[in-house]
């Protein structure tokens, strides 16, 4: 008898499966076929094709992957010690490991069908996946499958998710947020006054779930750990406090009058407080191995270069949320459309800043509030918390900002808030709340048609996801750019000799399509090269990676530091075992990209390949001679170079740095000349952050410090004129002169300490010309006159 009644519960238990099994996969096969027509064409060229902008970020995150896989499997290392980047330096960076969910996730996509094909499966899959899992949120909350189906596709499809899946892929990774929120609301929800572990009640079943779903979903990117996972969890257990004094213990008072009491009712309550720490407990515990060393750093300071300028740039417009995209496949045709939504939406970045919520959605999820206002009301609060944490620390209107201050303005004060400068990016906490209301909404207006007994509602969800996607499309067809790898990069992979490849251009940093370009050939070549960009550049790179271009290209023959002749910039190369120059194309203008060809030719001699995308070079082998020079470049802060008493000498502004690159340590002393801009200037230097001179510009005098140590990579020695500059146009009658001057250098040099005499060298003669269209040491002085002046410094 016990067996047969088992058999009929089983039985019973299989076919209620199987039919919402069979609604499950009707669902995920829309969203697949929505997702294959909106991302038109990537599925049709997983492996000739990656999805993204062209040259753009999502080079970096193919990048990211193939490290993952390079450093895991083949060198046994962390991902964080990105020793294939900045040659020959190498350095480790955090961000490279911190979230490892999305790279990790995607290896054995990788193994199977390659990088390329990986990449797009993931991309393609996330957008499926999010849907689903909203799906099975907004289920929960509305048991109305078409409603639910309507929920999913605005969290799958709004416009800043599809903006950003054409350069972030782990921005659009979001398909545990839903199932984070759904977990969370059964644990923590009051159900009937019970605690036990029926459906919506919490227990440790659904602890163990919550906590391992917010471990996965804390590790896929820490942006989303600032501006989804913090602020919803937050604002949901306030909350339920605040419904917990009403509902299931409803002494007089206000939670708001008296939160304390509010929480304490909250927390005595039998069992409540066990789960939801325990699943907080798990997630800490499961992710303390990548974020813990991270916030260690962060707290400590080392990570101060995360911090960049922009926040306000990448604050989210008040008119934004009504703008659709600037690309919009229709919209984007009209002129008129096109000025305003640049003026909205253009300032900053596109990708960024594109935070349209949608009409139709808009209008549904305000139906929804008004028909359901009870189970609406949290989600309206948590979307509005989102919009307001999203517009950033002051006010835009129509593209222009205002004085008015706003609550991130406190927030970025805070740890790690400190360098995230992408408030926008909160736009998906906006849009989920947005999908459970439009849910609500729709399910309200499917109730009220079935009362009118119209035919099927079909194609009613039908015109609304139409509707729905119409709106917030970005761009049709969805941007893919050309997979294909230049045959000579698998050649060169066969190489057994360790060597490392100059891409140029390396400067100015911002010009990352050289470095995207560079990072996705290096996962065909397989070697270290100069250079690279993901997420941020390290401290102590940016000067290498200057010096390098400047080896191959120097910006002048002649400067204020020696620059190199043509056969020992051949003979640096080899001493760094750099075997192959690339220039990629279209990155400069069209006239600097000829003269870096011309300059490429005369050193290396004729490219091996050449086409509209590249030009490759092979550095002749040359028997290299003599002691390390070191490499050597000037940061910004330093002016054009400008003829002094014939020979070149460049202004300085306030601040400026000599960045030294070596291959060994070695000890030298600094030599150089200078000449102070309206009355004496004090010069100070520091090596590596040690103070070692402050030397008192009086007239034309020549300097030279005690010697002083230079090690291995790169070494910044940073010159700062205590008394700042002045801009000669305001100071003096009838220049024109815009640039802000301190003091003129000439003869920049350093010494070996070996070829050194121990004491400064005697000054020697100046004759300053007048220069035209610039500001002249002669034009101060009145007059050319020869003069002499002797510094004298001894080591201690």
């Amino acid at each position: 008898m016990g067996s047969k009644r088992w058999r009929q519960l089983n039985s019973r238990w299989f076919v209620m499966n199987v039919v919402e099994w069979q609604s499950i996969l009707w669902v995920i096969l829309a969203y697949a076929l929505i997702t294959v027509v909106v991302t038109y064409p990537v599925a049709f060229r997983l492996r000739s094709a990656l999805a993204g902008a062209p040259d753009q970020d999502a080079l970096q995150h193919l990048w990211i992957s193939w490290w993952t896989e390079k450093a895991l499997l083949d060198l046994g290392i962390s991902p964080a010690q990105a020793s294939y980047l900045y040659y020959p330096d190498g350095t480790y960076h955090p961000m490279l490991w911190v979230t490892p969910y999305p790279q990790v996730v995607a290896l054995p996509l990788q193994l199977l069908f390659g990088q390329v094909a990986a990449y797009n499966l993931h991309l393609l899959l996330s957008f499926v996946l999010t849907g689903l899992t909203t799906y099975f949120l907004c289920y929960y909350l509305t048991r109305n499958r078409s409603a639910s189906f309507i929920g999913g596709l605005v969290f799958a499809f709004f416009s800043n998710r599809l903006s950003h899946a054409t350069a972030h892929l782990a921005q659009v990774v979001t398909y545990f947020f839903p199932l984070y929120a759904l977990y969370l609301i059964r644990l923590i929800r009051c159900h009937n006054g019970g605690w036990g572990e029926g459906e919506g009640q919490p227990g440790w079943r659904n602890a163990w779930l919550c906590g391992i779903i917010l471990t996965l979903s804390m590790l896929v990117n820490i942006v989303h750990i600032a501006y989804f996972i913090i602020p919803f969890t937050a604002l949901l257990i306030l909350y339920h406090i605040s419904r917990s004094r009403r509902i299931c213990n409803p002494p007089p008072g206000c939670w708001i009058t008296n939160p304390a009491g509010a929480i304490g009712d909250w927390v005595k309550r039998p069992g409540r407080p066990l789960p939801i720490l325990a699943s907080f407990a798990l997630a800490v515990v499961l992710t303390a191995p990548f974020l813990l060393p991270f916030a260690w750093r962060s707290l400590s300071g080392q990570l101060s270069y995360m911090r960049m300028a922009g926040t306000v740039d990448y604050s989210a417009d008040l008119l934004g949320f009504l703008t659709p995209a600037l690309s919009h496949p229709i919209w984007g045709r009209w002129p008129s459309f096109r000025a305003w939504a640049a003026a909205v939406i253009g300032r900053g970045n596109a990708l960024e800043n594109t935070v349209y919520l949608g009409v139709v959605a808009l209008l549904l999820a305000g139906w929804g509030a008004r028909r359901r206002w009870g189970e609406a009301r949290f989600w309206l609060i948590l979307g509005l918390a989102a919009l307001v944490l999203s517009l950033g620390p002051v006010l835009k209107i129509g593209g222009l900002q205002t004085s008015l201050p706003l609550p991130y303005a406190l927030l970025q004060r805070l740890p790690f808030y400190k360098w995230g400068r992408i408030p926008g990016r909160a736009n998906e906490t906006i849009v989920l709340p947005l999908a459970v209301l439009v849910s609500f909404g729709t399910m309200s207006l499917l109730e009220s048609w079935r009362k009118l007994r119209k035919p099927s509602p079909g194609w009613l969800i039908t015109l609304f996801s139409v509707l729905i996607l119409f709106d917030y499309v970005v761009a049709w067809p969805f941007p893919a750019m050309d997979a294909g790898v230049p045959d000579f990069y698998r050649r060169m992979a066969q190489e057994p000799r360790d060597f490392a490849v100059l891409d140029l251009p390396q400067w100015p940093v911002w010009l990352r399509e050289a470095s995207n370009r560079a990072m996705r050939y290096q996962a065909v070549h397989q070697h270290k090269i100069v250079g690279g960009y993901v997420w941020r550049l390290p401290e102590g790179l940016e000067g290498g990676v200057k010096a390098f271009q400047e080896l191959v290209l120097p910006p002048v023959t002649e400067d204020i530091i020696p620059r190199f002749s043509p056969e020992e910039a051949r003979q640096a190369l080899n001493r760094y075992h750099i075997r192959y120059v690339v220039l990629h194309k279209g990155i400069w203008a069209a006239e600097e990209d000829g003269e870096a060809l011309a300059a490429l030719r005369r050193l290396l001699g004729e490219p091996f390949y050449d086409d509209h995308r590249l030009a490759a070079f092979l550095v002749p082998e040359v028997e290299v001679a003599g002691d390390e020079d070191g490499l050597l470049a000037l940061s910004y802060g330093w002016y054009q170079v400008e003829e002094a008493d014939g020979r070149p000498a460049r202004w300085l502004k306030d601040e400026g740095i000599l960045y030294v690159h070596r291959l060994s340590e070695g000890r030298y002393r600094l030599r150089f000349a200078a000449y102070p801009f309206r009355g004496p200037r004090h010069v100070q230097l520091t090596v590596n952050g040690q103070a070692m001179a402050d030397f008192e510009v009086v007239d034309w005098q020549e300097f030279a410090t005690l010697s002083f140590t230079l090690a291995k990579g790169q070494n910044d020695i940073v010159f700062r004129v205590a008394e700042g500059c002045e801009v000669p146009a305001e100071v003096e009658a009838g220049s024109n002169d815009r640039r802000c001057l301190s003091v003129l250098f000439q003869d920049v040099r350093l010494i070996p300490v070996a070829e050194g005499t121990g004491q400064v060298l005697v000054g020697r003669r100046f004759v300053i010309p007048a220069h035209g269209g610039g500001h002249s040491a002669t034009a101060q002085m009145g007059i050319a006159v020869p003069f002499e002046q002797t510094c004298y410094a001894r080591e201690k």
